[in-house]
């Protein structure tokens, strides 16, 4: 929703809204992704007494690569054929999983910030995970918690150009830490009262309208700084709570549309740039068209590259 702001045909009066949903998006999934990792590295550890970072890389290396590798490869090509722009360098940062480093990245391959960011948490924290005992985890996640505002702030007040909101890992890991701490905290987090209370469908959208209005004025460092913490924490209460949700939230949640949606995220994310581009102007990157040529091209990503090599993945899990 909000990469479709500015492209052709996209209703005016939606634009603001969009465009606050769009980061707090990225939020909750950097949440999910902390708190999903960590719950299975924690759940083989119990397991079997250890992790095995051979085969949590090599299901990472299936879920990720394939997809991105045939994206990639179709965006060099349809640049051979005058259909798309990038530097050079805009590819290279986004193959070596940098691109949040990358300063005045261009459209086609910017979106893969997010994803750099979530390729370097793969890399650093099972390997944290593996030689960190419980309290060292829980220390590591809160300090990174911790860290991420005090750097953004820190950037914004020293920079006056495109650094001061480089999405860096130690200014972008504390949606993923406060994920990643839900997950080691469970237990302790469900035998608390209150928590259990707050975390019940029943308050899932006035932690939600938090959430939404808090990032609707992070733009504000002094807002970042002071009410982020409380916003990730909103976040995280309704990541770890929808998976004890009943009645409605829970039919929501497992509405065979909204699952197909999550199913399709990965693809989506990848092939949306090409038709959602703001500054081309060509007939598929107007709207409607536009949204309904990205998805297609999802489609064609999940069914025809993702779901068949994910078919491996089973000679990676442990029994």
């Amino acid at each position: 929703m909000g990469h479709l702001t500015g492209t052709g045909g996209f209703p005016h009066m939606a634009a603001g809204v969009a465009a606050s949903l769009a980061h707090l998006g990225v939020v909750c999934f950097f949440c999910i992704s902390g708190f999903l990792i960590t719950t299975l590295l924690v759940n083989e550890e119990r397991a079997f007494g250890d992790v095995s970072l051979r085969n949590f890389y090599a299901r990472r290396a299936l879920r990720i690569l394939p997809a991105f590798l045939v994206f990639a490869g179709c965006m060099l090509l349809a640049r051979s054929m005058g259909l798309v722009e990038f530097q050079d360098r805009d590819a290279v940062y986004a193959l070596t999983w940098t691109s949040n480093y990358q300063l005045n990245r261009g459209w086609i391959f910017g979106h893969t910030w997010s994803l750099s960011i979530e390729e370097q948490f793969y890399l650093l924290w099972p390997l944290a995970v593996a030689t960190l005992a419980a309290l060292g985890r829980l220390r590591l996640v809160t300090f990174m918690f911790l860290v991420g505002p005090l750097v953004r702030t820190a950037m914004r007040l020293a920079f006056h150009n495109s650094v001061r909101d480089l999405e860096i890992f130690p200014a972008t890991a504390d949606a993923i830490a406060i994920g990643a701490a839900f997950a080691l905290q469970r237990e302790a987090l469900l035998s608390n009262t209150l928590y259990a209370r707050i975390s019940s469908a029943r308050y899932a959208m006035p932690l939600a309208m938090a959430a939404f209005l808090i990032e609707r004025y992070s733009d504000y460092t002094i807002i970042d700084l002071l009410l982020g913490p409380v916003k990730l924490l909103a976040i995280a209460t309704l990541v770890e709570g929808s998976t004890r949700y009943v009645g409605a939230g829970r039919a929501i949640l497992n509405w065979r549309p909204i699952a197909w949606i999550g199913t399709l995220s990965y693809s989506l994310y990848l092939w949306q740039q090409p038709f959602l581009n703001r500054s081309a102007h060509l007939p598929w990157n107007q709207f409607p068209a536009n949204l309904a040529l990205a998805v297609g091209a999802a489609c064609m990503s999940l069914y025809l590259v993702e779901k068949p090599i994910l078919r491996f993945s089973r000679y990676f899990r442990r029994r």
